[in-house]
């Protein structure tokens, strides 16, 4: 038995890995794998709504996931470039959500259907290759890459709250995450094995690193569409001729209906829970700066009285006598001076009974009657008709000609003048005007301007940015829920499902993409959307018409007032335009057909002309002057392709990368001739055109210029590598005959 079991040890290591690989791609359970309708099938074997979801929509928010997460230390640079390539060395940037970007990229994860289907070829093709990474290597990669700290050790209190906070949200796992790194290390080892031995030949890099490294002198002659377009007047005949020439173009829109719900959170228990964090923050704070404000007094005390024992044994006597020292710390003992000048002086200084000051409000007349007992303020003096009022602020009566209305004065203590009209209860208006002076009317009310309410704020609206946001990923849970209840369901009973769940049910009118109905233009911001998806309208118009219930529902998408699901109720189809109808949209698009023509035709003869005079010895200027003085001719200094050494070939598009179109024009055209017109924003639909003479053309050369062209080169190369890779996925793709039911893939 032993021998028989030695005879097929290796097979049974193959049926073992097939095993594992097997029981990754199921999930936890077989029951999840297959429940509920399939929508893919990747080489004969059938894949759910929700493995899918699993395997490729959720898989691909991982990297947004871990977006938050700063550069990467050296050694977990030098770790990931030996799946990546030295590229990885060069962008300081580089970080573990931009390793997992790119590695998603080699398995077009812009496309989930195509990424899933990808990911099931990888594994099986990395058992054929031998270039499956082991468990301690994917372990390894995860702890010394993804979650490493600054110094490269493994953060684990990043890990554990990543895989708590967002893996478990998403519904993979530790053992789905793990199946996911280790599928995206495959594909690595895989893209080595089939471009090794292919590299970039070292002359030819070198000379496009140089065009690309060039600084390009020249001046431009621009036309503007617009120009053309602004005087065009097209006559009724022209544009109905027009319109019948091109009626596959006029169609009313398209319109859907959709029932839908959009869970919103319970903003008011999260605004109350914003305000119970801040008033934690705030006591922390106070009780933080009263513990510092303690010892800082302590600190005084303390100094104060190192101070005033270094007084007392070192102060000078004065008469033979040492000054006074104050009782309590702090305060300064009187000077020598103060202390014998006068009686009444020194009689301060030594009785305690007296009050030190006399309160600065303190009237005449109270200083002279009765001050009353100690700690007591003087008693009430009535005012005498002679003596006027103190002059204060709030004592001193305003002139008559500017009193609108009595003052009420309500300390009354001081009230002197208001006294009369306050006793016969007229107002001081009323009073008989003096020679002179004209009475106001007092018959006419004034008019008090009040300013515009300010609408009190919902509490979604006090909440900070943050603070949203975690309100309305909290509902995640609930939705995955109750769209895998639905999908389960067959997508049958939308409403039923909805009231079990505890959401409101929503029915639109009919809309067009164009102009959604109240509500649906929200934009969403979850990460599993197509390019094509960036509303809730048009997550609805990609529901296909005659798909099944569950075809026709959309995914849940998060916008950042909650969650949508949407079920495709109807369809009408677009029709055909009448004259009348579309007599706009036709003078519109005949206006601008006809002013790019204009436009093409006069930019392919100013480049003859142009051309004609610099080949007779004009200079560019000359040139276009003796065409036309009319013709605008700009100077185009340092024209420059943007620096993005250190980044990868294929990556470089989404860091702006995009050259001046001028310098596309002049990039190969030798100094002193014209380069060919360059049309913007492209070819078939220009609105620009641009001729461009060059001056002169110089390669900038820096001290990294040697390392910089080795980098390019090895980024050339990675590009082959890359290429012959993406080749091998589409061959495996139509390998495994992938089927897609209906419009999932999404």
């Amino acid at each position: 038995m032993i021998e028989n079991i030695r005879k097929y040890t290796g097979l049974m290591i193959v049926v073992l890995v097939l095993l594992f690989i097997g029981l990754v791609f199921l999930g936890d359970t077989a029951r999840n794998s297959f429940a509920g309708k399939p929508v893919m099938e990747v080489n004969g074997v059938a894949v759910s709504q929700k493995e899918f979801d699993r395997m490729s929509g959720n898989a691909l928010q991982i990297p947004s996931a871990l977006a938050q997460a700063g550069p990467l230390s050296q050694s977990s640079k030098v770790i990931a470039s030996h799946y990546l390539g030295d590229s990885v060395l060069a962008n300081p940037m580089t970080s573990a959500a931009s390793i997992l970007t790119e590695m998603t990229e080699y398995l077009q994860g812009s496309d989930p259907g195509r990424f899933l289907a990808n990911r099931i070829a990888v594994r099986e093709a990395g058992l054929d290759y031998g270039a499956t990474p082991g468990p301690d290597e994917v372990e390894s990669f995860i702890e010394k890459v993804l979650f490493a700290d600054q110094d490269g050790n493994f953060d684990q209190v990043a890990f554990s709250e990543f895989m708590e906070k967002k893996i478990g949200r998403l519904g993979i796992g530790s053992r789905g995450f793990n199946g996911y790194v280790r599928d995206l290390l495959t594909a690595q080892n895989i893209a080595k094995i089939l471009g090794a031995g292919i590299a970039a030949d070292s002359s030819t890099a070198a000379t496009h690193y140089s065009l690309d490294k060039q600084s390009i002198t020249a001046q431009q002659v621009t036309l503007d569409m617009l120009d053309f377009e602004k005087d065009l007047k097209p006559t009724e005949e022209e544009i109905k001729a027009f319109y019948e020439e091109n009626k596959e173009n006029y169609f009313s829109d398209e319109l859907r209906k959709t029932t839908y719900i959009f869970a919103e959170p319970d903003w008011q228990a999260a605004y109350d829970k914003q305000e119970e964090e801040k008033a934690k923050a705030a006591e922390e704070a106070k009780r933080a700066a009263d513990e510092a404000k303690k010892k800082a007094v302590e600190a005084e005390a303390k100094a104060d009285a190192e101070k005033k024992t270094d007084e007392e044994t070192t102060a000078p006597k004065v008469n033979g006598e040492a000054p006074i020292t104050p009782e309590k710390p702090g305060e300064t003992p009187p000077s020598p001076e103060k202390t014998t000048e006068t009686e009444e002086t020194t009689e301060t200084a030594e009785s305690p009974e007296k009050p030190a000051e006399i309160p600065a409000e303190t009237t005449e007349e109270g200083a002279e009657g009765d001050p009353g007992a100690q700690g007591e303020p003087a008693p009430e003096t009535p005012a005498k008709e002679e003596t006027p009022a103190p002059k204060s602020e709030e004592t001193t009566a305003p002139p008559a000609e500017e009193t609108a209305e009595p003052k009420v004065v309500k300390d009354e203590a001081k009230e002197t003048t208001e006294k009369s009209a306050e006793s016969t209860g007229k107002p001081t208006e009323e009073t008989k005007a003096t020679p002179g002076e004209t009475k106001e009317d007092t018959a006419k009310p004034e008019v008090e301007t009040k300013p515009a309410p300010v609408p009190e704020k919902s509490p979604k609206d006090k909440l900070s940015f943050q603070n949203k946001e975690k309100a309305v990923d909290s509902l995640s849970n609930d939705i995955s829920d109750f769209f895998d209840d639905l999908i389960n369901d067959g997508g049958n009973d939308f409403e039923k499902h909805a009231a079990n769940a505890g959401y409101e049910v929503k029915t639109s009118e009919l809309f067009s993409q164009s102009k959604p109905a109240e509500g649906l233009d929200q934009r969403i911001t979850s990460k599993n959307t197509d390019s094509g998806i960036s509303t809730l309208a048009d997550a609805v118009f990609r529901a296909p018409v005659d798909g099944e219930p569950d075809e026709r529902l959309t995914y849940p998408y998060r916008t950042g007032d909650g969650w949508f699901v949407g079920r495709l109720d109807e369809s009408v189809a677009p029709v055909q335009l009448s004259y009348e109808e579309a007599k706009v949209r036709a003078t519109v698009d005949l206006k601008k057909k006809t002013a790019r023509d204009k436009m093409i035709a006069r930019a392919k003869e100013l480049h003859e002309k142009l051309s004609a005079g610099v080949k007779e010895g004009k200079t560019f200027e000359e040139a276009a002057k003796a065409i036309d003085e009319k013709i605008v001719v700009s100077k185009q200094p340092n024209l420059a392709k943007p620096d993005l050494s250190g980044i990868p070939i294929q990556y470089r598009a989404q860091f702006g990368g995009q050259a001046p179109p001028a310098f596309q024009a002049a990039q190969y055209v030798n100094p002193g001739e014209i380069a060919e017109v360059k049309f913007t924003p492209s070819e078939d639909n220009p609105e620009k055109a641009l001729i461009v003479f060059v001056e002169k053309r110089e390669v900038t050369v820096s001290d990294a210029y040697s390392s910089e062209l080795n980098r390019s080169i090895d980024n050339q190369s990675g590009l082959a590598r890359y290429l012959a890779f993406q080749n091998w996925l589409y061959e495996q793709y139509d390998k495994n005959q992938v089927i897609v039911v209906g419009d999932k893939q999404q």
